[in-house]
């Protein structure tokens, strides 16, 4: 099931996903990014925790790209309560 986490300033929508498992096992947490855009409709980035690799994107530069995984990283410990459903509530100010 996909959760909202958060809307950014700039109308960047972050989600993620209940957590789910690689094929070894280990667990992930899969995150999206979303924002409108006139050219691309949507410019998207598709990255898991805990590894934070780019799994696809369109429309965002490599720079953004960069800055949305730092938030990603910044916000990681959080998503993961979120996604364990160890807390209730979904809040993010930036």
């Amino acid at each position: 099931m996909k959760h909202l986490y958060c809307e950014l300033g700039d109308g960047t929508s972050v989600t993620f996903n209940d957590i789910g498992h690689e094929a070894d096992g280990s667990e992930r947490v899969r995150l999206y990014f979303e924002k409108p855009d006139d050219e691309y409709f949507f410019k998207y980035l598709e990255t898991s925790l805990p590894k934070l690799q780019r799994i696809d994107s369109n429309g965002f530069t490599d720079a953004e790209i960069a800055q949305l995984l730092r938030f990603a990283s910044d916000n990681a410990e959080l998503i993961w309560k979120l996604a364990r459903k160890e807390e209730d509530w979904f809040a993010c100010a930036i």
